[in-house]
């Protein structure tokens, strides 16, 4: 079954907001072990790291590896080699959807500031532009800064996730996920759909290809 989520309401991120939402919102969390909870989460940026309200302060899971889903009402948000990729759409063993890297590198160079880049596990941990959510979690204080701070930037790319590792949208590493008996035909459809690998209405047809005709 294929599932097609729409958008959720995003953020511009700020060095004060460096989320992927505009707030915290409801979600149902899946884990490793088939348990589930309900919080208010957003994913940090800097690590692609589950954060979640607990009060007015924010917090980070105790095994942020276990989590296997993030579910909110409009969209939902699978890991896959460190990131939170949030889905367009999915099948059993195939996600279709987008990888977000916060670029702390280029904010620093922006900025002026050199320094050393570390865990979001703590709230003293040094960066050397200070970050929401890390170097302050006081949540109404982020939230009310969070229009005010520099902007963060933040690299963006369509993939596909095949059991869990994150696969380019290009059509050499898409090819590979067909057998050889399939390669001339997904040449021929690349082609007569004049599929662009950049744009997201041209991979959800590559992503339809692959549902029908991956493994066959």
């Amino acid at each position: 079954m294929v599932f097609s989520l729409q958008a959720q309401q995003y953020a511009e991120p700020t060095t004060a907001w460096p989320y992927v939402l505009y707030d915290f919102s409801d979600a149902r969390i899946t884990f490793d072990s088939g348990e589930q909870s309900q919080a208010k989460v957003n994913i940090h940026l800097l690590h692609n790291h589950l954060h979640y309200l607990k009060g007015d302060r924010v917090f980070v899971p105790n095994m942020p590896e276990a989590v296997t889903r993030i579910q909110f009402e409009e969209t939902a948000f699978v890991p896959a080699e460190g990131f939170f990729i949030e889905v367009y759409q999915e099948a059993p063993g195939l996600v279709f959807g987008l990888q977000r890297k916060g670029n702390y590198e280029a904010l620093t160079k922006s900025n002026g500031a050199y320094g050393t880049q570390t865990s979001t596990g703590a709230a003293q941990n040094y960066l050397s532009v200070p970050l929401g959510g890390i170097n302050n979690l006081d949540y109404l204080a982020i939230k009310n800064d969070r229009d005010q701070a520099s902007a963060f930037p933040v690299d963006k790319r369509l993939v596909f996730v095949v059991d869990g590792e994150i696969v380019s949208a290009s059509q050499k590493k898409v090819a590979k996920l067909l057998p050889e008996s399939q390669q001339d035909a997904f040449k021929q459809f690349v082609k007569s759909e004049k599929i662009n690998w950049r744009k997201r209405d041209s991979l959800e047809k590559v992503f339809r290809y692959l549902v029908e005709h991956r493994g066959n």
